[in-house]
């Protein structure tokens, strides 16, 4: 959804991918719901803060309901210590989305564009979907996950399901 590929500032508008309405919209279409999962993201200038996540879910949200989408939750944490259960690849969040009923790990889809994605998805037996490249070390790592599928953009993806 939101491009990556450059360094983030807590602040700074966030860049969306210009297809991201378009596949946001499609798989609100073919009758998928969502749930959001995010933390700090790799490339940023500084940590982001409580606030700058609720502002930022919040406009994802605005972003899902224009496109008739049902977003059944977010969950975020603003934490960095990989011992924290709630940063990624750990589950801690995934756990908690499926406690509360929002979600079935095992039967959906879970889309992410990191390794870390990747991992956290293979470990609550769901099937991961990577958006976007890895380096050949980082895919290498993560050969053996099963039912791995790879697109190049989230639309591409939501043509495809």
């Amino acid at each position: 959804l939101i491009d990556n590929s450059k360094v983030f500032t807590p602040g700074d508008l966030l860049e969306v991918y210009s297809y991201s309405q378009e596949a946001i919209n499609l798989l609100a279409q073919k009758g998928y719901d969502f749930v959001l999962i995010t933390g700090q993201p790799n490339r940023r200038s500084r940590n982001i803060e409580i606030q700058d996540f609720e502002n930022i879910l919040n406009s994802m949200k605005e972003m899902f309901v224009a496109s008739g989408a049902s977003m059944r939750g977010s969950y975020f944490t603003n934490s960095i210590d990989k011992k924290d259960p709630y940063v990624k690849p750990n589950t801690g969040m995934f756990k908690r989305a499926e406690h509360e009923k929002k979600i079935v790990w095992n039967e959906t889809f879970y889309v992410g564009a990191d390794i870390n994605d990747i991992k956290a998805a293979n470990s609550v037996k769901t099937t991961p979907i990577l958006i976007g490249q890895l380096s050949e070390t980082e895919l290498l790592s993560i050969n053996h996950i099963p039912n791995l599928q790879s697109f190049n953009t989230l639309l591409d993806f939501a043509k495809a399901v």
